[in-house]
């Protein structure tokens, strides 16, 4: 087995592979844009919430409930305690996702299909089924690594789950022109499953080979079982609120799209226009504030667990500066390089004032991530289950008020802006109660100096290049020098430390 790896280094293994795994992601969103066209992503983009929902309730929480309580034992040495509490998580996992499938597959012409506005979904509910069990089996290992301080195998399974999607994808495009809208959504979604496959093999061949004491005295299951009902329940409730307001966000926007006078086929092609162009640019960021999230439940659990309250601040307050300076950036580079980056990723203009303004406010999300995990490594899932039973109501009301007295479009925008303001409000807010953190006024004038010099710098530059009509590619390479400039007036802002820099270049040099 692997060492387990620092904060710093288990965020750094995630935000590589994460980055390779969204430049992959873009590539392949690329390909199934200009192959199978608006329509098609559109109708494959209806069919995804659904599965997430109920992908939500078949993981009943497990994956978070096992990395925080595997975390807690692996801090103690009391490995026999992983191992059952992994078999313990992987049989709930099963028996709850392969029962939901069967059960959904004989009730999907009378109970699914009819959920949806556009009935051309049909074909499409088959392999998502079947992508319920194998995507349920694959997250419960991922847990169990990321409990063991190793992020490694949840990034290079997401890596190979891209590589595989984009070889069938590639496969299949001298077919893409002769199929009708319904099957190549089936296509994509049977492409899905295929890539899942190999990801939760590569997770098994991991599983066998983690060397584990195997003699230790057991403790008894229903102890096991309670300590991660405790966890994922809490969890559960929380996330499956969050899912449905996701199957939920597809049905009313297309459906609003629809009473303002657009045709099933417009409302289709304006949903895929969204989440085809403007979601995908505007959410590419958030991977890496994931990553931060996903590092900080094992390292903060383990400093909780050991009373250390000092530590825990610490560890908390890496994580938000970590996540501040990735949305500063990523915001300032999304507000004045809108048109830049549609126009390499998809060859368009569509959406750049949307992107603009979604892109602004979308910053309060980046520190969503993090204090979400934050409470769920200090067992306080009860807050954010609460927490996100507001943000269902407001998504919920939002939209239909919205979209209903502005134009459609600027309605979802306004919506959306609106949860990412109040969600990570609410957040912080429970942080603040179940641990006493909490962000101090010179912290925050430091965010905003840094904010208002890049922002300045960045407008500059576009400025000067827009003077000399520079080219897209003569505009894109302006920005690794903007980045370097960004992370020199981190250091400037003391938001990231000298300490910090030589951790990350300590750990290189041993690599080497």
């Amino acid at each position: 087995m692997s060492k387990p790896q620092s904060f710093i280094h288990g965020t750094l293994t995630l935000v590589i592979t994460g980055l390779i795994v969204r430049f992959l992601g873009f590539f392949i969103r690329l390909i199934m844009v200009r192959a199978v066209g608006e329509e098609a992503i559109g109708l494959y983009h209806l069919v995804l919430p659904t599965f997430f929902f109920i992908f939500t309730f078949t993981q009943l929480g497990l994956p978070v409930a096992i990395s925080q309580r595997v975390s807690k034992y692996y801090s103690k040495h009391d490995t026999q305690t992983i191992r059952r509490l992994f078999y313990t998580s992987l049989t709930i996992a099963l028996i709850l996702s392969v029962t939901t499938s069967v059960l959904l597959f004989i009730i999907k012409d009378t109970f699914l299909l009819p959920l949806f506005s556009d009935q051309r979904v049909y074909l499409a509910l088959v392999p998502l089924l079947w992508l319920i069990p194998l995507a349920t089996c694959s997250s419960v290992l991922k847990g169990f690594f990321q409990g063991l301080h190793n992020m490694r195998p949840q990034g290079v399974s997401q890596l190979l789950e891209q590589i595989v999607r984009l070889l069938l994808l590639l496969y299949g495009l001298k077919d893409y022109p002769f199929d009708t809208v319904e099957v190549l959504a089936e296509k994509l979604l049977w492409q899905s499953v295929i890539s899942e496959c190999f990801s939760l093999f590569y997770l098994l061949i991991l599983y066998v080979n983690v060397q584990l004491p195997k003699k230790q005295q057991a403790k008894r299951p229903q102890h096991l079982t309670k300590e991660l009902l405790s966890i994922a329940l809490p969890t559960t409730g929380m996330r499956m609120i969050h899912s449905f307001g996701h199957f939920l966000e597809p049905l009313i926007i297309h459906r609003q799209f629809v009473l303002n006078g657009l045709s099933i086929t417009g409302a289709t092609k304006a949903y895929g226009l969204l989440t085809g162009y403007i979601f995908p640019l505007v959410n590419f960021p958030m991977f890496i504030t994931q990553a931060i999230a996903q590092a900080t439940i094992p390292s903060v659990t383990e400093a909780i667990e050991q009373k250390n309250m000092k530590q825990t601040h610490f560890r908390i307050h890496q994580a938000v500066r970590y996540s501040i300076m990735v949305g500063i950036f990523f915001t300032i580079i999304l507000m004045v390089y809108p048109d830049t980056l549609l126009f390499l990723m998809y060859d368009t203009d569509k959406g750049i004032t949307l992107i603009k303004w979604l892109a602004f406010f979308y910053f309060f999300t980046y520190l969503h991530f993090p204090f979400h995990a934050i409470l769920q490594a200090s067992d306080e899932t009860h807050r954010a289950m609460f927490n996100s039973m507001i943000n269902f109501l407001v998504k919920i009301a939002a939209l239909t008020y919205f979209m209903r007295w502005l134009d459609p479009m600027v309605g979802v925008i306004v919506s959306l802006s609106l949860l990412s303001i109040i969600s990570t409000l609410l957040h912080y807010n429970s942080v603040k109660k179940a641990t006493g953190y909490q962000l101090t006024f010179p912290f925050l004038n430091q965010v905003i100096g840094l904010y208002i010099f890049f922002l300045a710098i960045t407008a500059s530059c576009r400025f000067a290049l827009k003077l000399i009509d520079a080219s897209v590619w003569l505009e894109l390479s302006s920005i690794p020098f903007l980045f370097i400039i960004f992370i020199l007036l981190t250091f400037g802002f003391k938001l990231f430390t000298i300490s910090e820099w030589r951790m990350l270049s300590q750990r290189k040099s041993k690599r080497h």
